[in-house]
This record gives structure tokens, C-alpha cells and sequence, in this order.
């Protein structure tokens, strides 16, 4: 990557991915499985110059293996520009 597109994509806003799983409790190694093939796929994007110059963010959101709880955490990420 150039200098020219490395400052571009540090002046180009975080993209966030909220990952809302189970992290504990009985099921956590799913969550955790899925967490470290997510941070993967975002690094190799990140190397390779992000999604459109922006760099992505995985935020991982504990659900504890409850619905409810999942369904507090999407609306608590609604409208802070998450994708």
C-alpha cells in the first residue's frame, strides 16, 4: 500500500462489526471459534486496504447464550454506526 492510501484510510472512520454471540457459559467456545475466524477475515481485509479505504473493527458482545439478552445487545448497537 502507498503512503497516499495509508493516509487515506487513517482519515476514513473505523467500520465496526458488532459480534454478538455466546462468549460464556456453556456454548463459549462456539462464540469463541467464530470470534477468531472473524478477526481473520477482517485482517486480511485491513491488509489489503479495508472495505472502500476504511478499516474494519470486530466489537465482540457477549449474549451469554440468551436471547434476550442478544436482542438488548443488537438494539443497544442500532443507530451507532455499526454494520
Amino acid at each position: 500500500m502507498g503512503v497516499w492510501a495509508a493516509c487515506a484510510m487513517a482519515q476514513q472512520p473505523t467500520l465496526k462489526i458488532a459480534h454478538i454471540d455466546t462468549f460464556s457459559g456453556p456454548t463459549a467456545s462456539t462464540g469463541a471459534t467464530i470470534a477468531k475466524t472473524m478477526l481473520y477475515a477482517v485482517d486480511l481485509v485491513n491488509q489489503r486496504g479495508g472495505v472502500l479505504g476504511q478499516k474494519l473493527e470486530v466489537v465482540p458482545m457477549d449474549n451469554g447464550g440468551d436471547p434476550t439478552k442478544a436482542i438488548a445487545l443488537l438494539s443497544s448497537v442500532v443507530g451507532q454506526k455499526f454494520i
